[in-house]
């Protein structure tokens, strides 16, 4: 199960997960975030990782398949909140900040 709580700052849309990113949930995170930018035109977001429990390589895909769609907009997708080295690691081309309050450095808006 994955919770998704969301709030927009500052021209960023904030989307804090909680539980499991698995082939299931992320496909329901995709599908979301497809939505937000076709409908609302976001092009800015900040996936805060600090409350997921774990992250299946499926999700690793997702979260890149992501982060070059956004890419293809002009926007930007930062993660925060990752715990995990080796997790940290699979991530090393997304950009990456330890807090939200970081993402305002790397998105300038």
């Amino acid at each position: 199960m994955l919770e998704m709580n969301m709030e927009f700052r500052k021209g960023i849309l904030f989307v804090r997960l909680r539980g499991s990113l698995n082939r299931t949930t992320s496909c329901k995170l995709q599908e979301e975030l497809e939505r937000l930018i076709r409908e609302k035109g976001i092009k800015y977001f900040a996936f805060n990782l600090e409350e997921v429990e774990d992250v299946s390589q499926e999700g690793i895909d997702i979260i890149r398949k992501d982060d070059q769609e956004i890419a293809s907009f002009d926007g930007k997708l930062v993660l925060c909140g990752i715990k995990d080295a080796l997790l940290r690691t699979s991530f090393e081309d997304v950009y990456q900040s330890n807090n939200e309050l970081g993402v305002f450095k790397i998105i300038q808006v």
